[in-house]
């Protein structure tokens, strides 16, 4: 009965936040509510375009999917909609798909919309069976050099929108610079200009626009507004000078053009077999990179506040969302790390907050589609670039070059990679080479020499510590797991220890081989193999062999496997203190300080 309860428990609606709502928590709520809203609008309809998708969709997928989150979902801070670096992995996944079929925008929105839905079943899946853990083979590192490396990706795909040119943005960075500077005679100034504009505006926005409204004396809702706002501000305005100016028809300016008012139609995604064999391992990897992404945002922000974040149903409330997105006309979803900060920094207590951003976008679906008519394109691309800006992350870089050489080789061979194979394959290839020297840095243990420190019963490294050992017992300690990757690396480097034990304390043979477990939590077959085997041969070497400090998991493994009963138990020792003790008990030993 308890294993159903856990796994049904997830599918259970958590409307706890509105049965212990507080009314000092109305104020904090509306405001973050409506800044996220701000900000929501434009970023959506640009990530939309990013993907290939009409803007609409972007508005279409911030409206059912984040109900549906709100209703299952434990993080009262998690905006959920569309997010960029999704978006690029669709539209160079998704949209190769397309062109090589020679399709239509129909095709695209058709695809996307099977897409969300396959990807919504696997994460729901995911949160019911509770394996959700698989997310932690994608490492820092890797996603960190991935998140860059598309970041300047989505910067190059967009510098051709921005500056007017008819080139398609390519999803590959060499590819997309090439085409812009075989182009660059053919550059728009009317464009460039309201880009320019456009991009001055965030960027100080971004930068110093609080401090200076700040130091006017304005109130703190103003100057905490406002520079959110400007997203916002800048689309009004772009959209007043196209339309006053006739800027399309006069001087080549690239709109949005007519878009459907309205909320979207429910309808079935596709279910075409062969669409779902062509789209299976796309929404494997985008399902994993949304989890991971919305889960590591949504986990930091609730630290913050001293709350906890159930993993297995945040997986369960995404897959409900992105089903939700796939039947209203949407795409894929997924919690955001800008406007989630965004909306926790402006004063959110509860899930109301994303209930006011779903009503602000609700009324710009109604009633503000038609206006949206002469806003141009190039200043999406402009709001684009000015988000994922900050999602390019070379300090990073930097400090992992000075802490761990191979972290700074995943991020390395993952950047590199997405720059030279595209969005697509970069991040796997990325999690491939992190998983490669995962293999290799355990294959490769840290193997000690420990002794006694003075005549305490601690012992440790010989050289990090100030020890004795005895001439005739060599003393070591294994800093890993042992399995079939590691255990011929143990053997041949326990080989050369005993000779250089021998040579150092310039001792004919050792006695004694006492091999310290208290770090090994698992023991392999072929690694239990490989050690009976190392152990007969110092038997017959005369080395006699003792353990010590196994632990129970290990222990229950080692008895049954008839390892103990094979052994001896008599030579398997809770402590090495014991173990020491015991065998210089037997005889006069004298140690050696190091």
């Amino acid at each position: 009965m308890n294993r159903l309860i856990k796994i049904i428990r997830p599918g259970i609606p958590n409307f706890k936040w509105i049965i212990n709502y507080q009314k000092q928590s109305l104020s904090g709520d509306l405001l973050a509510g409506t800044t996220v809203g701000i900000m929501l609008i434009p970023q959506c309809m640009a990530y939309a375009t990013l993907a290939g998708l009409p803007p609409q969709i972007g508005l279409y997928a911030s409206l059912f999917p984040m109900l549906f989150y709100i209703t299952w979902g434990t993080s009262p801070f998690l905006s959920v909609a569309p997010v960029a670096i999704s978006s690029i992995f669709i539209g160079s996944s998704v949209g190769a798909i397309v062109s090589a079929a020679g399709g239509t925008i129909e095709l695209l929105t058709t695809l996307v919309a099977t897409l969300a839905l396959m990807e919504g079943s696997i994460q729901l899946i995911m949160g019911i069976t509770r394996i959700g853990f698989i997310v932690n083979f994608i490492s820092h590192p890797v996603l960190t050099g991935y998140i860059s490396a598309a970041a300047i990706s989505i910067i190059l795909s967009q510098l051709g929108t921005m500056f007017g040119l008819s080139t398609a943005g390519s999803w590959q960075p060499f590819v997309a610079l090439k085409g812009i500077i075989s182009q660059l005679g053919n550059v728009n100034g009317f464009t460039t200009g309201i880009s320019m504009a456009s991009l001055f505006l965030l960027i100080y926005a971004k930068k110093y626009m609080r401090q200076d409204l700040k130091s006017l004396g304005l109130s703190k809702v103003f100057y905490g507004l406002l520079p959110k706002a400007t997203p916002l501000l800048v689309v009004g305005m772009g959209i007043l000078f196209a339309w006053k100016f006739n800027l399309d028809n006069r001087y080549g300016l690239s709109i949005v053009g007519q878009l459907p008012s309205g909320f979207p139609g429910f309808s079935i995604p596709s279910l075409n077999p062969n669409h779902i064999l062509t789209l299976l391992p796309i929404a494997i990897t985008l399902s994993l990179l949304s989890l991971l992404e919305s889960y590591s945002v949504g986990k930091a922000l609730a630290y913050k506040k001293a709350k906890l974040l159930g993993p297995n149903r945040e997986f369960f409330a995404l897959g409900t969302a992105n089903i939700a997105s796939s039947f209203s006309g949407g795409y894929s979803v997924s919690g955001s790390l800008s406007r989630s900060t965004v909306n926790f920094q402006s004063g959110a207590n509860t899930k109301l907050s994303s209930l006011v951003t779903i009503v602000m976008v609700a009324i710009t679906v109604t009633f503000f589609m038609p206006q949206l008519y002469y806003l141009p394109k190039a200043i999406l691309a402009v709001i684009i670039i000015s988000a994922v800006s900050s999602l390019i992350d070379f300090k990073y870089l930097m400090n992992l070059i000075k802490l761990n050489k191979t972290d700074a080789l995943s991020f390395g061979i993952t950047f590199i990679s997405v720059f030279v194979f595209g969005v697509k394959y970069g991040l796997i290839i990325g999690i491939f080479a992190s998983m490669v020297f995962y293999v290799w840095i355990t294959s490769r243990p840290n193997i000690a020499v420990i002794g006694r420190i003075g005549t305490s019963e601690h012992f440790r490294n010989i050289l990090r510590h100030e020890v004795t050992t005895h001439p005739h017992i060599l003393t070591i300690r294994i800093d890993e797991n042992l399995t079939f990757a590691n255990s011929k690396f143990i053997e041949e480097h326990l080989n050369i220890l005993i000779e250089e034990k021998k040579a150092m304390d310039n001792v004919a043979n050792i006695e004694h081989f006492v091999f310290v477990t208290s770090n090994v939590n698992y023991i392999d077959i072929s690694a239990l193999e490989t050690l009976e085997g190392l152990f007969q041969r110092l038997k017959n070497q005369g080395i006699a062999v003792i353990l010590a400090e196994v632990k129970g998991p290990v222990m229950d493994f080692l008895e049954k496997s008839g390892f103990v009963k094979r052994f001896g138990k008599e030579k398997i020792f809770l402590s090495t203190h014991l173990a020491l003790k015991s065998l210089t008990s037997k005889k006069s030993l004298n140690p050696i300080p190091y």
